[in-house]
């Protein structure tokens, strides 16, 4: 049960700030297809770069809330997902 929990936060962790980035992006870019995002997304370009570095930061009320309700399982789990996101990022600088 533990593991369920914590699997269900480090996919909130990564599928949310790729779903803020896509809703930011397409705010910006109404005319952006579905392919180009993710193409945008996975190469880090100027665009994708900096939107995914700045949408990883809603990951950050999510902790807390999941704090705030006793579910350190869950709390634990965005934050590892977030810090895969954070990985992404830091690789995409080292390329």
């Amino acid at each position: 049960m533990k593991t369920k929990i914590i699997i269900m936060g480090i996919l909130t962790g990564i599928v949310l700030p790729i779903a803020f980035s896509y809703v930011m992006l397409n705010s910006q870019y109404p005319n952006l297809t579905n392919l180009d995002f993710f193409k945008k997304l996975w190469t880090g370009s100027e665009i994708g770069g900096p939107i995914i570095r700045l949408s990883v930061l809603i990951n950050v009320p999510l902790f807390f809330i999941a704090l705030k309700f006793n579910k350190e399982n869950y709390a634990r789990g965005v934050l590892v997902g977030t810090m895969a996101i954070g990985f992404y990022i830091f690789v995409l600088h080292l390329i």
